[in-house]
Parts: C-alpha cells; sequence; structure tokens
C-alpha cells in the first residue's frame, strides 16, 4: 500500500474536454492547466458517469454508480451509512476541508459530511439578476468610465482561492504533519457565463454590449421547452464566453498551485483537476447539461499529478472517472476494498491499466419530473455503454441509439437499424454491466429535508436545476 499522500481535489464545474487546449482545442484557453498537465498524467478519454453535478460528486464521494447511491439534483441526500471518502480520509488522520461554490455540493445533498471544515458560497448572481438597484449602480459606473460589472460582479474562483489560502495558514499549518484532503469546485465553467471584461477580450473580437450577454445567457430549460429560442449567434457569443470564463478559471488554479508550491505544500501532494460534466451549446438542438449521454457532456478532462511520477504521460485508453474513489484511497495508504460500498473500483495509476484502459464505460440519465419537461422528447430515462469507437444507449420507451465516434465524433447520425452495425455486444455489456449493480441507494440515501435557503432555491433554479 503507498505511503499517505495529501490530496488537493480540483473540479471545474461543467468543463467539456473539447474546451482544454491541452486536450486538443483550436482555442488557448487553458495555458496554466496545459503546463500543469505536461508534467502530470493527462487521461484523454476520461468518461463521467453522469451527465449532471450531484450525481458525479455522490459517485466521487463513494465509488458507486448513480443508480446505486439514489442521489440526483432532484432526489435524496447522501447519509452516515455510505463509506464517503472524505470521511474515510478523516478517519484515517486526514485534515479535511472543502470549497464549494455550487450550492448543490454541500450540506442540501449531505456533501459536507467527513469535512472537518467546509465552506459553501453564497449565491453569487450576475448584476443583471440582482434586480434595481445593481442595474442602476451599474450604469451609474459605466456612465462615469468606471469598471460597472467588473467592478460589482463578485468573482468566485479568486475568492475561493483566497480562502483555501487562509485555511491552509490559519489551520492546516498549525498540525502540518498530517496529511490534508482539500476539495474545491470552482463554478466560473458553470453556465450562466459573464466573464470579466479583460477575459472577455481574448474571445470576442467585437464589440459586445451587456444585453448581448444577458440575451446568449437564456435559461437551459426555457429553451428546451421551447418557451425562447436561441439562435446560431447566440450559441457562438456564448461559447466564446464559456471559454472567457475558463481562461479566468485557468489562471485561477494557476494562483492556488503558485502559492502551493511557494509555501511547500505540493512536495507530497496528489492533486487531481477535472470536471463532474460537460455542457452542450445547441449540438443536436440541445443546450445546457440535461437531456443527453453525448460526449459533449460525458467526456471531461482528467489531470493526475502524483508526486512519485517523474515528467508527464499521456493516456489515450478510456477510462471512467467514478474510478477517482478508489485511486485515491490507494494512493493515500488505504485499503479500498475494506471501503468499497459494495462495488470495487481501479486504480487510475495502476501502469497495466493506464496502458489498457477499459473496454466499456457506463453512464445514466434519469427521467426529469420537473413539469416544464414533461412534453420534451428528449426527457427519459437513458443508460449507455462506451467503448473507444462506438456508444450504444438504451432508451425507457424506445428509441435506442448507436453512434460511431470514430466517424462521427459529434453523435450526429443515429445508426441503430443498420445491419451489421455491432450493437449486440454492446446490449451484452450493458445488460452485464446492470447485473453488478448494487443497489443500495434507497436504504442509504436519505429524503431531502425542508427549510433550504431562499437564495439557495432561487440560484438552483437560476442553474436550470428546479
Amino acid at each position: 500500500m503507498n505511503a499517505r499522500r495529501n490530496v488537493l481535489f480540483i473540479v471545474l464545474d461543467s468543463l467539456r474536454a473539447d474546451h482544454v487546449s491541452c486536450c486538443g482545442y483550436g482555442r488557448q484557453t487553458t495555458p496554466f492547466i496545459d503546463w500543469f498537465a505536461e508534467k502530470s498524467v493527462l487521461f484523454r478519454q476520461a468518461i463521467a458517469p453522469k451527465y449532471e453535478t450531484v450525481g458525479v460528486h455522490a459517485s466521487w464521494w463513494t465509488g458507486l454508480y448513480s443508480s446505486e447511491h439514489g442521489i440526483t439534483c432532484k432526489g435524496r441526500r447522501l447519509d452516515g451509512s455510505f463509506k464517503l471518502l472524505p470521511a474515510v480520509l478523516r478517519g484515517h488522520g486526514y485534515q479535511t476541508a472543502g470549497f464549494s461554490n455550487n450550492p448543490f455540493v454541500g450540506e442540501i445533498h449531505g456533501m459536507d459530511q467527513g469535512f472537518d471544515t467546509f465552506f459553501e458560497a453564497p449565491t453569487f448572481d450576475a448584476v443583471w439578476r440582482r434586480g434595481f438597484l445593481p442595474r442602476a449602480a451599474h450604469k451609474g459606473l459605466s456612465a462615469f468610465g468606471l469598471k460597472g460589472m467588473d467592478f460589482i460582479e463578485k468573482r468566485r474562483a479568486e475568492r475561493t482561492v483566497e480562502k483555501i489560502a487562509s485555511w491552509f495558514e490559519t489551520t492546516y499549518l498549525d498540525r502540518r504533519d498530517l496529511p490534508f484532503f482539500v476539495f474545491a469546485n470552482l463554478m466560473d465553467t458553470h453556465l450562466s457565463h459573464y466573464p470579466l471584461r479583460r477575459y472577455r477580450k481574448r474571445f470576442i473580437e467585437r464589440a459586445v454590449s451587456d444585453e448581448d450577454i444577458r440575451r446568449a445567457n437564456k435559461d437551459p430549460i426555457l429553451v428546451s421547452t421551447g418557451q425562447e429560442s436561441m439562435s446560431p449567434a447566440d450559441f457562438d457569443l456564448l461559447v466564446r464566453l464559456y471559454d472567457a470564463d475558463i481562461a479566468y478559471t485557468d489562471d485561477q488554479v494557476g494562483r492556488l498551485l503558485q502559492y502551493m508550491k511557494r509555501r511547500g505544500l505540493l512536495e507530497n501532494t496528489l492533486v487531481i483537476v477535472t470536471s463532474d460534466h460537460g455542457d452542450q451549446f445547441g449540438e443536436n438542438g440541445l443546450y445546457g447539461h440535461m437531456l443527453s449521454l453525448a460526449d459533449s457532456l460525458l467526456h471531461v478532462p482528467l489531470i493526475i499529478r502524483h508526486p512519485d511520477l517523474d515528467g508527464g504521460r499521456t493516456v489515450d485508453a478510456q477510462v471512467g472517472t467514478i474510478h477517482l474513489y478508489h485511486t485515491l484511497l490507494t494512493h493515500c495508504g488505504i485499503d479500498p476494498f475494506e471501503y468499497s460500498n459494495g462495488r470495487t473500483g481501479k486504480d487510475l495509476l495502476d501502469a497495466d491499466f493506464m496502458a489498457r484502459g477499459e473496454p466499456h464505460v457506463f453512464a445514466e440519465q434519469e427521467w426529469w419530473s420537473n413539469a416544464n419537461m414533461a412534453r420534451v422528447p428528449e426527457n427519459t430515462s437513458k443508460r449507455c455503454v462506451r467503448t473507444p469507437d462506438r456508444k450504444y444507449v438504451e432508451v425507457d420507451g424506445g428509441g435506442d441509439q448507436l453512434y460511431d465516434l470514430r466517424r462521427d465524433p459529434a453523435e450526429t447520425t443515429n445508426r441503430i437499424g443498420e445491419a451489421g452495425a455491432g450493437v449486440e455486444p454492446l446490449k451484452a455489456a450493458l445488460e452485464q454491466w446492470r447485473g453488478t449493480l448494487v443497489r443500495q441507494g434507497e436504504t442509504n440515501a436519505a429524503p431531502k429535508t425542508g427549510g433550504v435557503d431562499a437564495l439557495i432555491a432561487a440560484r438552483l433554479k437560476d442553474l436550470g436545476y428546479m
């Protein structure tokens, strides 16, 4: 078993792999992460087990699939009967601290359990979502040539990096004989996208007004239900705003890691930079992270830096990010089989596993009970099995899908009815996986309680989940 390592686990919420420069994106969005990847293990085909935040984080905390742990963005909350990653680490002497800018990743879904310290950010809304007075202040500042939006808007990642540094200075360094587990969910790569002007200028050549930006940031549920529409120009602008937010977040990740290096906090530290899921910007007529198991949602960046691995390595083989639970316990000197919650994962840093990857990875989507979504055809429960070449999506109620990922990476042509398409082996793999599921979600997941703060509830609605 490996010696105990410190862990820094950074989640860049809603960051799709194909918008990261070192994963092949044409625009320079992530210069610091690119540099970091050169000294780390870069997984080019990392696949999330779900399409949304809560289910994926619960999978990281338990090593289980969503249909096993039972946690969704509209469902239940984790309780103490699960062996949760932060709690397991704390039980083995780790100092644990969590910093979440996503209101879903916190107390309301039981994600704060096992942390000595857990910071949940307040609800940060762009200035035009905050009523008359902030709007008036913004207009007044603009009239005098001041920063306007840049001055008023609260920059989440920047403040979170400062809080993490403060925790190290005031809490950890007094007891640095104990290892640490620091988790951070940074939300600036999540919709809505209102980046600072200096980042917008990198990706948008023309003049863009606040009204242009507001118009591009339409509500995904209203667009999905046909109540609002997005033009190709709207999507083009939104993608560029997304890229600007990615560049801003990249700078903040750089600030954090450079601070930790100066303070000698990286020498024995396992660093993970990843995302829970991606986002859709009009692909196949879809917007946001819902209604689909396309790679635009499931294919995420995954970079792991291990202090014992000299130099960088690129892994082209397909892997599932659900294995981060098993991987972290293994490299923290803890037997993952003792804390398996009934499912045994893989060590992503095992040399043989990196060489061969997984022949099949799996992901799930549940039906949305949201009344506005009831008539949307794509609103169905789905499960998929993915190989490096193909993806089969099983759809409840009919309409199964099969995609050739080599020839059709955008998944535009459903080949399910074609003779010789080879769907039967994929169906068999999905059925075999279904037989391995440890169905303990209904007993180990407690119902959500009432009393959720009204501001948090409003933010969840803004994020498109309520």
